[in-house]
């Protein structure tokens, strides 16, 4: 490990995931939103997607209403947090 590697004590190490479900899963899946509105140029020109199958137009709603009416439990992104002290 590079801290043990560099000399320096073992780190603590920490992962926080966000998790939720329902209504609290919503500013979660907007943001989700906003990143695929951003990419989508690029996932057009790679053609990955098309602009109408991710219909920005709809895609909050739909997302909102998919976790909804399953009431699904969203997974976010992980972060990993690592430090020591000297």
């Amino acid at each position: 490990m590079a801290f043990t590697g560099a000399d320096l004590p073992a780190p603590t190490m920490r992962l926080h995931t966000f998790l939720a479900g329902d209504s609290k899963a919503r500013e979660w899946l907007l943001g989700v939103v906003d990143i695929v509105e951003t990419l989508l140029p690029a996932m057009v020109r790679l053609n990955v997607v098309t602009a109408e199958e991710v219909d920005l137009a709809t895609l909050r709603k739909r997302l909102l209403d998919e976790v909804t009416a399953n009431r699904s439990v969203i997974m976010g992104r992980s972060e990993i947090g690592i430090w020591t002290t000297v």
